[in-house]
């Protein structure tokens, strides 16, 4: 009888593992049917982080080129504005001389006597400046032209 004791306490034993072997296969097909729903997940959005960073990308791409264009925009403007100081210091320059010799022009003296035919006696005319005219002046502007015959009409009219 020992023997067939000792069968049924083996064989309960071995049921109990197995019981337990049966469990855990459960558990891990549990686990395993997790894991390929995660995998299934994982690459919907390993999918969508790939179509972000294309996006991303064009984005990127379509900055650098505003940022490009608007670099050469801005250059042109830079080049434009430095162009016209160097033509508005040229004028200042010019502008500075030419009062420089009106300042030397005689001025016409008043006359002191109340008779109003002395009044109306002609002026004198003042004496000619001798000053190129702008058209004369190699890169002259055409304000500058301008300035310097309006600079020469009132002179003669004055």
């Amino acid at each position: 009888m020992t023997s067939a004791w000792v069968s049924v306490v083996l064989d309960g034993l071995v049921a109990v593992l197995l019981a337990a072997v049966i469990y855990y296969a459960v558990r891990l097909n549990r686990g395993l049917e997790g894991l390929r729903q995660g995998k299934a997940e994982l690459g919907s959005l390993i999918a969508r982080f790939d179509a972000a960073a294309a996006h991303a990308e064009q984005s990127v791409a379509r900055l650098g080129e505003a940022g490009a264009e608007s670099g050469r925009a801005l250059r042109a403007a830079i080049a434009e504005a430095q162009s016209l100081r160097d033509e508005l210091a040229f004028m200042l320059e010019r502008g500075g001389k030419i009062a420089e010799n009106i300042s030397v022009l005689p001025l016409p003296k008043a006359s002191k006597t109340t008779d109003p035919s002395a009044a109306r006696a002609p002026r004198r005319r003042p004496r000619p400046v001798e000053e190129p005219l702008a058209a004369d002046v190699p890169g002259a502007s055409a304000m500058e032209r301008d300035l310097l015959r309006a600079l020469k009409t009132a002179r003669l009219e004055g």
